[in-house]
């Protein structure tokens, strides 16, 4: 049926039977002279006609009531579409812009669940806006977060190396920016609000964030109230009797006082904008805005800067006002200053900003305020909802149901009647079954429509049915049971002969070039079932993966869908996520603290600080430091111990709150809050250090032709080709031969298998694997290493969804094309492939920090271990650090596989020793 024809097809059972003798008599007009009703062959022809007749006329339905699906549950379902199919995701996008973010963040509201400003209460029965304004600020060349890299120790610092001065190991993590907002007025007036929406503000900024992007610097504005003292004569008709108009005056100066303190914001619902003549391309644009459009967002404030406001402004709108007729007292000095990281107000409430405001009549007698009266006159703020648009409404029609010919041929035929294999029915209902067939298939494809085109299709699951059959006869009837002999067989047939795995495709890339996309290619060489069940997953995210093609998220579920795999076989980390915050210059400054445990919390330490500026922020790492009382030594020697690397949880103006868990303070608590005990913070210099790694030859490889394969473990997922490997400097113990300097370089990769080979200082290939002596650990060495945190994102790959291991190298040239096309042009990504084991102990570790906020610590070192990218620095002295495995930690390595082994060597320090040799 062509859909733009709006001709409605013939649809009468005289038209129908007027064409069916029409073909009768040309078909076979020479041997079938008799056409009246006594004819057998007539009567059955007048059956077929009627069922035809009715599906013609289901056919006719509109369009809409063709595509209601069947209600489930017996719910109806009156939307051909889902929600997310609207216009409201199918034209809009995610924040990208600075303008985008601020008309997402001015549209958050306190009851959306976004924020959950509530906590599970009742939603707050004063409507507001959290913000009044928002500002957003790039960081400066100057203010940019540096770091260090020192090429001897292999590790990041944010201290500069002395002697390095060129600038040479000089790092920057770029994408950072400074957020500055201006607290809504029930914010303003109630601190517990105001401190709960900064707590919970910093989790929903990281999921709207762009891709390499963060909001690293969160500045609550501080007010700069000032006074404003004015005298206002009203014009010669309004009397001191007429309340209304006085407070319809005083209500409009109000309103004029508070948009030149804050511009307002004009909020416009969808079908505002529809009077308005706006199309839903024109409207739906940018980010989708719940609680009415910001076609004109107001102007962007530098909050950094101090401002001047001009009163004369003000004054000029205060006489515009109806009703008044001069300014007889204003501001003595015309303009006011507001400093840098301040806003400025003249009160939070009615009476607070009119309390100096007063009206006078001619002859200068004071006009009644009766603030409650004013304030009826100050309409209430309306909250508008742009809900969901429901796409395309109708009525559900059960186009399936089939009424058989059988049914309505006379009764004289018996085919109602139960018959015997030998009656003659038999014959007759056998000759109608092919009839009766192609009918009810017509009948149920009518009803396959609404899944042929729908967007969701993930209730089929690995079902390559394209179109879909029903058996002609209800199951019991008198047909049902004369075909029962053979009716399994031909059901068999029909539900094989239904399956079309290329036209079940063409359907899926035809919905999804609604979205300008396509199809993902089966790189994997997965099973057809599987690999399509993977493209209808995509389809049905498309809307919201599109919505927020540049948010981290959701990139996973992008990239598995285009790659034609499960989403849980991939695994996507942004790896800046894991690095802290950077620490001011004055943060280096080791400051006294005094340590108390926090009262029913038993994952953080209290530091309360002692005459000293707090220069510490939530997410910075931290160094403690504590000199223990003299009868309280904790080993020989000094008794001044570092713990390097705190995460700091919390700060507040007095207090600083370290995280517990999983750290060295575990086993020093109560020595570091006794009493005599001196404990002193300062920021962590070193944050990160590279990973070390062994050469071990491959065991079985005979044919060394082309150089001995040897694997690296772990695998450095940053090595390249040519890169140099060198030997840890502080690894070399006495041995046969001295390799204190020797290298290698890298002739060839196998990232699948994780193996090299290699080249000696000569420009020779190594074919022979005792050279290396597997005991040693080496790093990467290069003077300006790859920034791995810049917009950088690790996609780790599970070896076991490629079926064909030998076509990894076009499979990751497939997913780099993806990226291309999916990831911002100035972001990059690191594949890496893990084994099963590895993979799914790398996903244990990495959804809780996920959920967690991927705050650094050491949930974040370990993601890092993993990705092969970093792990925590170790001390040469002091706590966490060891020379040789003690007793248990040996006990613990022969108890744990090998794919855990090097995570926990790593974690604890211990990387200097091979642990097999390793005596207690």
């Amino acid at each position: 049926m062509d859909n733009n024809d709006t001709t409605l097809p013939e649809t009468s059972v005289e038209s129908f039977w007027g064409r069916a003798l029409q073909s009768l008599e040309h078909f076979s007009g020479q041997i079938w002279s008799d056409k009246a009703e006594h004819d057998p062959g007539i009567t059955l022809l007048e059956g077929v006609t009627d069922r035809v007749t009715e599906l013609a006329r289901r056919q006719a339905l509109p369009l809409k009531d063709l595509l209601i699906p069947q209600p489930i549950d017996n719910v109806a379902k009156l939307a051909v579409f889902p929600d997310s199919f609207g216009p409201q995701l199918g034209l809009t996008c995610g924040p990208v812009t600075m303008d985008d973010f601020r008309k997402v963040l001015l549209d958050l509201h306190c009851n959306d669940d976004d924020l959950n400003l509530q906590n599970g209460g009742d939603k707050f029965k004063q409507a507001f806006f959290l913000f009044a304004d928002v500002y957003i600020a790039k960081e400066s060349q100057s203010d940019r977060y540096k770091y260090y890299y020192d090429t001897d120790s292999h590790e990041f610092t944010f201290e500069e190396e002395v002697g390095s001065a060129d600038g040479s190991n000089d790092r920057e993590l770029l994408g950072n920016y400074s957020l500055y907002l201006v607290p809504g007025e029930e914010l303003q007036q109630n601190y517990t609000l105001l401190n709960t929406a900064k707590r919970l503000l910093p989790a929903y900024l990281s999921k709207i964030e762009n891709i390499g992007e963060k909001f690293t610097d969160i500045n609550w504005l501080g007010v700069s109230e000032k006074d404003l003292i004015l005298e206002i004569e009203v014009e010669g008709n309004i009397s001191a009797t007429d309340l209304d108009s006085c407070a319809k005056i005083y209500a409009e100066v109000y309103r004029t006082i508070k948009d030149f303190a804050c511009s307002p914001i004009e909020r416009y619902s969808t079908q505002d904008l529809n009077m308005q003549g706006l199309a839903n391309e024109d409207i739906f644009n940018g980010p989708f805005l719940r609680h009415g459009w910001l076609p004109e967002l107001i102007p962007a404030r530098n909050y950094t800067q101090a401002v001047t406001f001009k009163y004369s402004q003000l004054l000029a709108k205060l006489q515009a006002i109806s009703g008044v007729s001069k300014i007889i007292t204003g501001p003595t000095d015309l303009t006011v200053e507001v400093d840098p990281n301040m806003y400025l107000s003249f009160g939070h409430t009615v009476d607070s900003i009119l309390a100096n405001v007063s009206l006078k009549t001619k002859s200068q007698d004071e006009l009644s305020k009766d603030f409650g009266n004013i304030a009826a006159w100050i309409p209430p703020k309306k909250l508008i909802d742009n809900s969901d648009i429901v796409s395309f409404v109708g009525q559900y029609n059960n186009v399936a149901e089939y009424g058989s010919v059988t049914e309505v041929v006379p009764a004289c035929y018996n085919l109602l009647q139960p018959v015997t294999p030998k009656d003659s029915p038999t014959k007759l209902h056998q000759f109608l079954l092919p009839i009766e067939q192609v009918l009810a298939n017509e009948y149920q494809q009518l009803e396959q429509i609404p899944r042929l085109l729908s967007f969701d299709q993930t209730a089929l699951g690995k079902s390559i049915n394209l179109e879909d059959t029903q058996w002609p006869f209800n199951d019991g009837s008198v047909s049902d049971t004369v075909h029962e002999g053979y009716k399994r067989g031909l059901n068999s047939f029909r539900k094989a002969h239904s399956e079309d795995y290329g036209q079940t495709l063409a359907s899926l890339q035809y919905l999804t070039g609604y979205f300008n996309e396509t199809v993902g290619q089966n790189v994997f060489s997965k099973l057809r079932e599987d690999y399509i069940k993977s493209q209808r997953e995509q389809l049905a995210h498309l809307p919201y993966d599109q919505y927020h093609r540049a948010g981290y998220d959701n990139i996973t579920q992008r990239i598995a869908g285009k790659i034609g795999i499960d989403s849980g076989l991939i695994r996507v980390v942004e790896t800046r996520r894991a690095m802290p915050l950077s620490p001011s210059v004055t943060s280096f400054d080791l400051a006294s603290v005094t340590a108390r445990e926090v009262d029913g919390d038993k994952e953080r330490l209290k530091l309360s600080l002692n005459n000293s500026n707090n220069q510490y922020r939530a997410g910075m790492l931290v160094t403690l430091k504590f000199l223990t009382a003299p009868n309280k030594r904790l080993g020989e020697g000094e008794n001044y111990f570092p713990i390097e690397c705190l995460l700091v949880d919390q700060v507040t103006p007095e207090a600083i709150f370290i995280k517990i868990a999983s750290t060295p303070l575990v086993n020093h608590l109560e020595d570091i809050v006794a009493e005599g005990t001196e404990v002193n913070i300062i920021a962590s210099d070193r944050f990160i250090a590279d990973i070390a790694f062994n050469i071990m030859a491959v065991v079985d490889d005979t044919f060394r032709e082309n150089g001995q394969k040897f694997t690296l473990k772990p695998f450095p997922v940053l090595a390249k080709e040519g890169n140099i490997l060198v030997v840890a400097q502080d690894t070399v113990t006495a041995d046969t031969r001295d390799v204190a300097g020797e290298k290698y370089t890298i002739e060839s990769i196998d990232r699948y298998n994780h193996t090299v080979t290699l080249k000696n200082s000569a420009g020779d290939l190594i074919t022979d694997g005792t050279v290396i002596k597997d005991s040693y650990f080496w790093y990467l060495d290069s003077d300006d290493p790859i920034d791995r945190f810049s917009f950088m994102l690790s996609i780790v790959l599970n070896k076991q969804a490629l079926a064909k291991p030998e076509q990894w190298l076009e499979v990751e040239q497939w997913i780099k094309d993806i990226l291309r096309s999916d990831l911002p042009h100035h972001c990059q990504a690191l594949l890496q492939w893990m084994d099963q084991d590895d993979f799914d102990s790398f996903s244990q570790q990495l959804d809780p920090w996920v959920d967690d906020g991927c705050k650094m610590g050491v949930d974040s070192y370990t993601v890092l271990n993993f990705l092969t990218l970093g792990r925590k620095p170790s001390n040469l002295h002091g706590i966490g650090y060891s020379f040789i495995v003690n007793e248990e930690q040996l006990n613990d390595l022969a108890t744990i596989d090998d794919a855990t082994r090097q995570n926990y060597i790593y974690e604890r320090a211990i990387f200097q020793v091979n642990p097999e040799e390793a005596v207690p």
